[in-house]
């Protein structure tokens, strides 16, 4: 018996895009969940004066001032601008577990200064943290 070999008929709808289409999509939402989006700030922030009246300063707490050098004064205790381990120290011996730390920090005073202050006192466990502002003139 002799059997006649059939051509393929040709798609008369064309390829099948199916699996395009798909790989498509998957490549889309890949890049969509792998972007970053930048969010730039375009407005101006004014920072506001404080005008309140300041509340009564616990018994347990200590302040701390840092002056337009970066040196800071803990406990009428002065320590040179950069001596992080001095200050970590004046901070655990004069800070009680429940006292507040009261930053009184000159407006031109360096802000690694007020920063390394403030991770020292994160360290050491401080809850509550304020710092003083005058009133406008």
């Amino acid at each position: 018996m002799k059997f006649k070999l059939r051509q393929p008929l040709p798609d008369p709808d064309g390829p099948n895009l199916t699996p395009l289409i798909d790989v498509v999509f998957l490549l889309l939402i890949f890049f969509m969940v792998s972007s970053t989006f930048l969010e730039e700030s375009a407005i101006e922030i004014r920072l506001p004066e404080a005008n309140g009246k300041a509340p009564q300063q616990p018994p347990d707490s200590i302040t701390v001032r840092i002056d337009a050098s970066g040196a800071w004064q803990v406990a009428q205790q002065s320590i040179s601008a950069g001596d992080r381990s001095a200050l970590g120290t004046a901070l655990e011996r004069n800070l009680s577990p429940t006292g507040e730390l009261l930053v009184e920090a000159d407006a031109r005073a360096p802000h690694q200064s007020v920063m390394t202050l403030l991770d020292l006192s994160s360290q050491i466990g401080v809850n509550s943290l304020r710092f003083k502002a005058q009133e406008p003139q």
